[in-house]
């Protein structure tokens, strides 16, 4: 059965939806008030029209209220959290160039963007008169509508917004849903924000199986203190986060089986699963399940998934990224040569769930997608893996992304925004890597002429460039040169300055 069927039949349910705080709403509840939001957004927008709507802010349910009323009145979703920086929201609204966003929480942008805001968003949903208008006009939608918008980190230094459609998100859930046993009537975490898709992992199978999504704000997740109540109270059971935000909760000694009584499974997407989480993981809740999953944006949240038991973190030097879900498959490629078992090559991921393309960008789209002779859409992911007897591995990255505590980041958008600055030359962002391997944080080089002192221009340059970027992708440390050295090729020698971050 479609999404969207589905939740229609819970249309009369009681049953907590969604709660974060002290605040929740039911199915039922949820259902209503989308419902009028939808039909508010087809009553202002024209017959057809199909414009991507931004949706601003963090935890409130109004941020769900709001997706479900965009698809229900044929707009796609754009989520964008209050960790974007003005600037950032302002890129978003600009390539969406709605009639109106919908914010949720308070942010001034320029006045020429149109914003419905909360207290308008909640007048519309209490109000009974778009009850009185039938619910055979909300928006039939279509296979290939697009649902939701992900705007990533961009070369350029402005966001690509990943387009995913409703058959993507459908052959999604049908096969996530097997992946966790197809229970009904769970209590999923949703640690993170909106705005990263490895939400849409939470978020969609809570709402596909009619249990609770318990959301805890970033605020909390930042005091030791309040996280581990909510984690306390929370009865979770499917645990779905970054393996980062695991580690930070392993850090507490009360995290385990005796204090937090209900996980089943561990689900973990966006970042490197370590052997060594794996293990305390399995040592503390030993009758969990620990899934580890691989897969970019492009491809709706993941295409695959492995179960991680002591044998498995036992057999191999690193953690495979599991088998490939039905109707996807990967492919390592060297160009458009497929490799062979044990060779190093671009991962391809070929399949049901790849994205459409980029919204408005058709240049960025024919670089990173194509279609096979098969007519199946493919996405070129930039990841370099390998096989090993019929099991997919990571290695790298191709190209200058990384992931950061599940963020995928592009070096060159912070570089392109560190030279908005006055005073800098040239930059160059680099990744620091721990033993494991995995991105522990980010480095800029910096030519400028405005240096007056080291640690006072340093702190100058992250409250600069958090106007630009997000807090997540401020470099740690920054590091200052005369000059960038060069390659032959006139490029920026990132491996030299590579040598000089591991001799420092």
């Amino acid at each position: 059965m479609k999404y969207l069927e589905t939740f229609n039949s819970y249309k009369s349910s009681e049953k907590i939806a969604y709660i974060c705080n002290e605040n929740s709403i039911t199915y039922r509840e949820l259902m209503l008030y989308s419902d009028r939001l939808a039909k508010y957004i087809l009553q202002n927008f024209e017959i057809g029209n199909k414009d991507a709507i931004a949706v601003y802010g963090h935890k409130d349910f109004l941020m769900l209220v709001s997706f479900l009323a965009c698809t229900k009145s044929g707009h796609p979703y754009c989520p964008m959290d209050i960790s974007f920086t003005k600037n950032r929201v302002e890129d978003v609204l600009s390539i969406t160039d709605s009639k109106f966003s919908i914010f949720t929480e308070d942010l001034t942008v320029d006045d020429k963007f149109n914003i419905l805001d909360k207290k308008e968003i909640l007048d519309i949903i209490y109000n009974e008169k778009y009850d009185d208008i039938s619910n055979e006009g909300l928006y039939e939608i279509e296979p290939e509508d697009i649902v939701y918008i992900i705007f990533t980190s961009g070369s350029t230094g402005k966001p690509k917004g990943v387009q995913i459609t409703y058959d993507n998100l459908n052959n999604y859930i049908d096969w996530i849903h097997n992946v966790v046993g197809n229970g009904k009537n769970k209590v999923y975490l949703n640690q993170a924000p909106f705005s990263f898709d490895l939400s849409v992992m939470d978020l969609y199978l809570s709402l596909y199986s009619e249990s609770t999504l318990f959301a805890i704000t970033k605020e909390d997740q930042q005091d030791f203190a309040k996280l581990y109540e909510n984690l306390e109270k929370s009865g979770i059971t499917n645990w779905v986060s970054t393996p980062s935000f695991a580690d930070m909760c392993l850090s507490m000694k009360e995290f385990n089986s005796e204090n937090i009584k209900n996980i089943e499974y561990f689900l973990f997407c966006g970042e490197v699963l370590t052997k060594k989480t794996a293990q305390r993981l399995n040592s503390r809740f030993p009758k969990a399940k620990v899934i580890n999953t691989y897969g970019p944006t492009e491809s709706t949240v993941c295409v695959t998934d492995i179960l991680i038991t002591d044998e498995v973190i036992e057999k191999y030097e690193t953690l495979p990224l599991g088998d490939v879900k039905k109707g996807s498959r990967i492919e390592i490629r060297d160009e458009d040569k497929i490799l062979d078992d044990g060779e190093i090559g671009e991962i391809v991921i070929i399949g049901d769930t790849v994205s459409s393309g980029y919204y408005k960008n058709p240049v960025q789209t024919e670089k990173a997608f194509f279609v096979t002779e098969n007519n199946e859409r493919a996405y070129r992911t930039g990841d370099l893996g390998f096989y090993k007897e019929g099991q997919l591995f990571f290695s790298n990255r191709k190209d200058f992304q990384v992931k950061l505590n599940g963020y995928r980041i592009e070096l060159g958008d912070i570089e392109s925004n560190l030279l908005n600055i006055s005073g800098i030359s040239s930059c160059c962002a680099l990744p620091n890597y721990d033993s494991d391997n995995k991105v522990k944080s980010i480095t800029a080089f910096v030519v400028s002429n405005e240096i007056n002192g080291e640690k006072e221009y340093t702190k100058f340059l992250k409250e600069e460039l958090q106007k630009y970027v997000p807090s997540y992708m401020v470099p740690k440390k920054f590091k200052f040169l005369d000059k960038l050295p060069m390659n032959n090729n006139g490029k920026v020698d990132r491996k030299e300055l590579q040598k000089i971050l591991e001799k420092r």
